[in-house]
């Protein structure tokens, strides 16, 4: 499977990412948010899944091709 940088935009908009990673992903407009530019698959996946419980914006329930495409659009910009 691959992802798709179309997808994953539109997934990073409509879950609230921009909030705190900021609209082009550079981070610490919230929280100190991390940025999300450049960041791999194995740790996007092991973020958003692994650690979901801890992440101040909650849990997040993307499957395995959401990933790819969140992916996919961070490692675009």
């Amino acid at each position: 499977m691959t992802g798709d940088v179309t997808a994953g935009q539109t997934l990073y908009a409509d879950n609230g990412c921009t909030a705190c990673h900021c609209a082009d992903a550079s981070g610490g407009c919230l929280l100190d948010a991390p940025a999300l530019i450049g960041v791999g698959e194995d740790e996007l996946f092991g973020f958003l899944v692994g650690t979901a419980t801890a992440h101040p914006g909650g849990k997040f329930e993307f499957d395995d091709q959401d990933l790819l495409d969140l992916e996919a659009y961070l490692a675009s910009l």
